[in-house]
């Protein structure tokens, strides 16, 4: 049986694990647990709460006063004063302050739609770092078998005489460096396992175990018609289209607070009888009812509120573009990375089948006179870095497809 046969046969499931996770599985996790996200999630539910507290009219007023010296009337002496009254603003404000309140909550809303592709991206790169440790882990292990069944095959052949102890040596060291690499691979986990760790909202040190077994990502993306759904469904550049709307709601209710505001209320005064005189509707208590208006004399702080926001809807103008203009460089950016990871992926497929033909071949060769180890040692090196690169390649696509689907809502 070939020495690689062997060697697949000795390490066949090195892989499977029943603890693993999925990425959608981890996704949903982080989606659930993640506290950034739950705190713009928070702010974006107390924020509605608040439409709701600006939409409703000022607490009306209610007192009570004591005359220590009372305020002799023709009717008698003043004794205790009640009053109660009510401000109005402009009719209007209190609708006009509840759409700021709204928009603001809108906008919000969407602030936590990109925070969820953000995440939904970070755990995506987490997971295929880790992936790509962890397949990287079994193509070594795999490879140190394929070695020391070559290290037993060199054994054999100088025992009977057929080769050098040096063929020995140099295989063994071989072994030596691929052991050296896996050591390097488990160090190499930590930084991944603890950004996935943080994103789930979790024990740090939790192992993070992938359980998927990926080829080369396929994209299924037409460039023009991204551009266009990320025009119109971006939750970012919704937002700052609702923050504009947020600005445009503060200069319509700065038009309300120049306007009066009004108020209306009651005063009930007890008035003591008289004892040295008894006038018509002696002791007759007052009653008086009042109105009041509130007018704004300075309009420049009505100006400068609605310049400033005037201001802030070109900022958010810029924003809004600038933003546009980074995911376009962004997705262009990706389709050439997947471009590049597509043709090194092919280019190592054809190499690797090329090496493992030349492999076999001499392998027989060394098998049946001992000769050509030093070239089967090398071109086992180079199918392992074949297997490697194949393997990098195939991140790489899958890094690339989520870097474009950073810009797509679901």
């Amino acid at each position: 049986m070939p020495i690689r046969m062997v060697a697949l046969a000795f390490v066949a499931g090195f892989s499977m694990n029943v603890h693993a996770q999925n990425l959608p599985t981890l996704i949903e996790m982080a989606n659930e647990n993640n506290l950034g996200l739950k705190v713009s999630q928070g702010e974006y539910e107390s924020s509605v709460e608040r439409a709701v507290q600006v939409s409703t009219l000022p607490n009306p007023e209610f007192g009570v006063g004591y005359f220590p010296l009372p305020v002799e009337t023709r009717l008698g002496p003043q004794i205790v004063r009640f009053s109660a009254s009510q401000k109005f603003p402009w009719f209007g404000s209190l609708d006009s302050r509840s759409k700021v309140e709204s928009s603001k909550a809108m906008a919000l809303n969407e602030r936590t739609s990109t925070a969820e592709l953000q995440l939904s991206y970070g755990v995506k790169v987490a997971y295929f770092k880790l992936y790509e440790l962890e397949t990287k882990r079994a193509i070594i292990n795999r490879n140190i078998q394929v070695l020391k069944a070559l290290e037993r095959l060199a054994i054999s052949k100088l025992e009977s005489g057929m080769a050098s102890a040096s063929d020995v040596l140099r295989v063994q060291i071989k072994i030596e460096e691929l052991n050296q690499d896996l050591a390097l691979i488990e160090t190499s986990r930590i930084n991944p396992q603890v950004e996935m760790n943080q994103m789930l909202n979790r024990q740090l040190e939790t192992e993070v175990l992938v359980s998927d077994s990926l080829t080369l990502a396929i994209l299924a993306f037409d460039k023009d018609s991204l551009r266009a759904n990320i025009v119109a469904n971006h939750p970012l550049l919704r937002m700052y289209e609702l923050e504009q709307e947020v600005s445009r709601n503060i200069n319509a209710l700065s038009d309300f607070d120049s306007k009066p505001n009004f108020g209306v209320g009651l005063d009930y005064i007890l008035v003591n009888e008289r004892t040295d005189a008894s006038p018509e509707r002696n002791g007759r208590d007052i009653v008086q009812i009042k109105a009041t208006i509130s007018i704004p004399l300075d309009g420049r702080k009505y100006s400068a509120v609605r310049r400033e926001q005037e201001l802030q809807i070109d900022v958010l103008n810029n924003k809004r573009a600038n933003a546009l203009l980074l995911f376009t460089a962004g997705i262009e950016k990706a389709f050439a990375e997947y471009d590049d990871a597509k043709i090194r992926h092919d280019l190592f497929i054809r190499q690797k089948q090329l090496t493992q033909s030349a492999i076999n071949i001499i392998e027989a060769d060394y098998s049946a006179r001992g000769q050509k180890f030093d070239e089967l040692l090398i071109l086992e090196t180079e199918l392992i870095q074949y297997d490697l690169k194949i393997l990098n390649a195939i991140v790489k696509s899958h890094l690339a497809k989520a870097a474009i689907e950073l810009y797509i809502v679901n």
